[in-house]
């Protein structure tokens, strides 16, 4: 590798290329840069963007409701929540799930473990969300009366779907 300095090259050895790339990373007395706390920021990291897709999904339930309402009244509306929440709620949790493992995937002192556990609760978590979903759905068809099937079923797609518009905007 060759470096200018005051108009002359300077051949250098791998060794001191290697000493080069060590002193220029990252610094540990360095603060880290801060991430932006605007839910609405684009930042990719799953802190930011798991809360923004839960907000989406509530929004996209909200804004169901809001439209049942208008055309339907109170008993559409109100299907359209419900049939929402059925879809958020697990999804909420399914998201602490993976959090937590995440947390303990780092803690563990073999990296493959960590990474097995993680694959296992991702698993476990999603099938769990997947029949706490349809469980929920099967308990508000059962308790609710007058449920209006149609607002349901859409508040149900637009929160199941609204993560697919986060993803087109980025």
């Amino acid at each position: 590798m060759a470096v200018a300095t005051e108009d002359r090259r300077v051949m250098l050895s791998p060794d001191a290329c290697a000493e080069n790339r060590a002193e220029a990373r990252w610094d540990n007395s360095r603060q880290p840069p801060r991430r932006p706390t605007n839910l609405l920021a684009r930042d990719p990291s799953p802190s930011i963007v798991v809360p923004r897709v839960l907000l989406l999904q509530a929004a996209a339930t909200l804004l169901v409701a809001v439209g049942a309402w208008i055309l339907a009244g109170s008993h559409a509306a109100l299907s359209a929540v419900l049939g929402g929440a059925a879809c958020v709620i697990p999804n909420a949790l399914f998201a602490a799930r993976l959090a937590a493992a995440t947390r303990r995937a780092r803690d563990d002192a073999d990296p493959q473990v960590g990474a097995g556990r993680q694959v296992t609760a991702f698993l476990v978590g999603e099938v769990v969300k997947v029949g706490s979903t349809v469980g929920l759905l099967a308990l508000i068809a059962w308790l609710v009366p007058n449920l209006v099937w149609l607002s349901l079923i859409v508040a149900v797609i637009a929160a199941l779907k609204s993560p697919l518009l986060l993803a087109l905007t980025r």
